[in-house]
């Protein structure tokens, strides 16, 4: 079974570890994200965000052999994807998404700036074939207006933003958010709520003993702030109802554990709502999940259950090339095997009309 048209809605570039040393020189001195050689006594690759430092895996390992020069390289990436028999590809950061869970800081916005002028120049090779993503703090509602602007001039597609605000931060449902939200309404700019972009650390940078014995707990919490924000802030927190032309983006968060979370939505409005004093919603709360949010998948085995709860035009399809857990070469046999129990029409919303749609691609 061959594809004729493949885009994988979640992509991701793999930033160089100087990119901001060479941007930003000593202008932030220790805040300044960089390269390490070693930390905590352990030689290796390390990488420090201005708040985390990461463990870096070998990048052959995570993409596969002879094709990490993919994740940085837009010539490579062009020929990996004829390769791999996909159109096209949504490129987030990799190292970005870290920087994200930064507390607000001097260097976090000249930063992002500086991830989104290289991906840009990245993704401007290719304009078709790669889809760039700008990189949006939030913790400055009227610097992340004006860049999502300059990012558009600069051809992205969409933006990612924090998943949850940082913590010095009001919720989302905060009305000091709406330029943001009213601006990405206007301009049709999609905004991704992406994994491990929330306040949850990160386990790859987990260093001590005491640290690493938290890692699991740690993990399932990261996949699970999702359900929080969606639920609270743009769901019950009206985002949603008083933007009504709001392209919300949940991705890399799969989607087996939905239909539950869609109950118990439900749940809370029609059986909770006089205990919780919840504000009257303009639609049943799990209709949100299958009317106005879209959800990005990678490899979830048990998706097939759960997709029929969605809807077929909510769900995008996303390889997370280059990284560990990636589809790589073996997309087209991949995407038969998730995908396979489903009609042709349904089977080519998920993994390419929705995601063309949606992102005017």
């Amino acid at each position: 079974m061959n594809f004729d048209r493949i885009i994988s809605a979640d992509s991701h570039i793999m930033e160089p570890l100087d990119l901001w040393t060479s941007a930003l020189g000593d202008r932030f001195g220790d805040q300044t994200p960089r390269g390490l050689n070693e930390f905590a006594g352990k030689e290796g690759t390390f990488f420090f965000s201005g708040r985390e430092v990461l463990t870096m895996g070998d990048p052959e390992d995570e993409a596969g052999a002879g094709l990490a020069e993919a994740g940085y390289d837009p010539v490579k990436r062009v020929a990996f994807q004829e390769q791999a028999g996909v159109e096209a590809e949504l490129i987030y950061p990799t190292l970005g998404i870290v920087m994200l869970r930064n507390n607000p800081c001097d260097m976090l916005h000249p930063a992002a700036a500086v991830y989104n002028d290289w991906a840009g120049e990245f993704c401007a090779h290719d304009s078709k074939r790669l889809v760039g993503l700008a990189m949006l703090p939030v913790d400055d509602v009227d610097w992340a207006v004006e860049e999502l602007h300059r990012c558009i001039k600069l051809g992205f597609k969409g933006a990612m933003i924090n998943t949850l605000p940082p913590e010095e931060c009001p919720p989302y449902r905060d009305p000091s958010y709406d330029p943001l939200w009213r601006a990405a309404e206007e301009t049709g700019m999609p905004l991704t709520l992406h994994a491990l972009a929330g306040r949850t650390p990160s386990p790859f940078g987990f260093h001590k003993p005491e640290e690493h014995a938290e890692g699991p707990r740690t993990m399932l919490l990261a996949f699970a702030e999702i359900a929080d924000v969606l639920a609270n802030e743009f769901i019950f927190g009206t985002i949603l109802d008083r933007f009504p032309d709001l392209k919300l983006i949940s991705m890399e968060y799969e989607l087996s554990w939905m239909p539950h979370f869609m109950w118990r939505l439900d749940q809370m409005q029609s059986s909770f709502t006089f205990y919780m004093d919840l504000p009257k919603l303009e639609r049943t709360a799990s209709d949100y999940i299958t009317q106005r949010i879209w959800h990005g998948m990678i490899d979830d085995p048990l998706a097939a259950e759960a997709i029929p709860h969605i809807g077929t035009d909510r769900i995008m399809w996303g390889s997370d090339f280059p990284h560990v857990r990636s589809i790589g070469l073996d997309t087209q046999p991949k995407i038969a095997e998730l995908f396979g129990n489903f009609s042709a029409e349904e089977r080519d919303q998920m993994i390419a009309t929705t995601v063309s749609n949606v992102y005017q691609l």
